[in-house]
């Protein structure tokens, strides 16, 4: 019998691995990959965890309904179909899916990131910022500029020409020319805190995480391995 208890840090990532894809694929040690049924995001978390085998998970949020609703129990494998969530008074026995038929597996291969054209550090309150003015003004669209040696983020709605707008003066940017690179909000799927951000001309972003934010996130480490890699829209 092998047992696993989840950390309020894993279960937190896996929350926000769920907005991306509601089914998941864990692979066996200690790296969880989730990637959108578009394809056009990826998320990677090295977590302190170890898990014994390979198993797929069709419904995340339900699955972490169960370990919240048992006072998180720990998850026994010992069954090649299920894994028992063992609590202190109470067990449930969780059916793993088949991810042949069901899901989508992120990739094993690591992500070989493209030379970045525009870099920059966005901390935790800018961070927040956009996701809320983003949200509240209906602003789908996020272009990443640079301009003389000077980056910027213009939030606005591409299909809108009289959209209202957003810019935001990334101080800490650098870049190798004049680019403006877009991205669906919609696609903004990270969670609340400090990054690194590389933006490439071969329309893919990585952000990296560097530190918590002022939300449930301020509870996350700030060596937190968590990384997100989202797809840029055609120009």
């Amino acid at each position: 019998m092998t047992q696993v208890n989840l950390s309020s840090e894993t279960q937190f990532i896996l929350e926000n691995f769920a907005l991306i894809n509601s089914s998941i694929v864990f692979k066996k040690g200690n790296v969880i990959k989730t990637i959108a049924n578009a394809e056009n995001i990826l998320a990677e978390y090295v977590c302190e965890e170890y898990f014994p085998r390979d198993f797929a998970i069709y419904d995340l949020s339900q699955f972490l309904a169960g370990i919240r609703i048992l006072d998180n129990p720990s998850l026994i494998f010992d069954n090649d179909d299920y894994v028992i969530l063992k609590g202190r008074n109470a067990s449930l026995k969780y059916y793993f899916s088949d991810p042949q038929i069901t899901l989508k597996v992120a990739p094993e291969k690591q992500v070989k990131f493209p030379g970045s054209n525009i870099e920059f550090d966005i901390a935790a309150d800018l961070q927040n910022k956009i996701s809320n003015i983003s949200l509240k003004f209906k602003l789908e669209d996020m272009t990443f500029q640079s301009k003389d040696d000077h980056v910027s983020i213009l939030l606005t709605d591409r299909e809108n020409d009289t959209s209202n707008s957003c810019k935001f003066d990334m101080t800490s940017g650098t870049c190798t020319g004049d680019y403006d690179l877009n991205m669906r909000v919609e696609n903004y799927r990270v969670i609340e805190g400090s990054y690194k951000v590389r933006v490439s001309e071969a329309l893919l972003s990585e952000w990296v995480f560097t530190g918590p934010g002022e939300g449930r996130s301020r509870f996350l480490p700030k060596d937190l391995n968590l990384k997100y890699f989202i797809a840029l829209e055609p120009k």
